[in-house]
């Protein structure tokens, strides 16, 4: 009887990580495939590009004072580092499920900063930042300006690759943690008879 129990109560909190991971992969698809006739992801997935625009340019403001390099750096480390921090929040609170939205948002994260990496020496992109809007000047295209004080522009390509193939990776992650979290607090322990299973 208390095996009946039990595996209808792990039933029943599989629902959430599969309901979770359904989303998160509808998501991905968003993400990976803009153009995919997906109406309410895609009004999601244009949101949080809005959200990731405003951190975005509220990181050069507070980066701002540390130079220009690393204000210029701010924009990008901010989009990264606004999720990092609400994911830190979230497993500091053992609140495992609900990390999984952030791991996503780290990955899209990753996914939305390569076209901007990989167009800086060409800097065909049409860039908008509030200081265009207020005073006319033509904004700086943050990773010309970057990889151009490293020495790095011809690899700007290679570059855009590697970090859409980690935003890709981190997504798939988001996707696979619901259920890899489920197997890892019921998964492990049914394959282990207690004593009372035994009996």
């Amino acid at each position: 009887m208390a095996m009946e129990n039990d595996r209808s109560f792990q039933n029943a909190n599989l629902l959430k990580p599969i309901l979770l991971t359904l989303v998160l992969l509808l998501g991905l698809v968003g993400v990976l495939l803009p153009n995919a006739q997906l109406p309410v992801v895609s009004l999601f997935i244009s949101a949080l590009n809005l959200l990731d625009f405003i951190i975005h340019e509220a990181g050069h403001i507070l980066f701002g004072f540390m130079g220009e390099f690393i204000s210029v750096l701010g924009g990008t480390a901010g989009q990264l580092l606004v999720p990092i921090l609400f994911l830190a929040a979230v497993l500091y609170r053992r609140q495992f499920l609900s990390a999984a939205y952030f791991i996503f948002w780290i990955g899209q994260n990753f996914i939305n900063i390569s076209p901007y990496i990989g167009d800086a020496r060409q800097q065909n992109l049409k860039l908008i930042s509030p200081g265009t809007l207020f005073t006319g000047e033509q904004a700086i295209h943050d990773w010309h300006y970057l990889l151009g004080h490293l020495g790095l522009l011809w690899a700007d390509h290679f570059m855009a690759a590697v970090v859409y193939g980690i935003g890709v990776l981190v997504m798939l992650l988001s996707v696979a943690w619901p259920i890899l979290l489920y197997y890892y607090q019921y998964g492990r322990n049914s394959s282990t008879p207690t004593p009372r299973q035994r009996m």
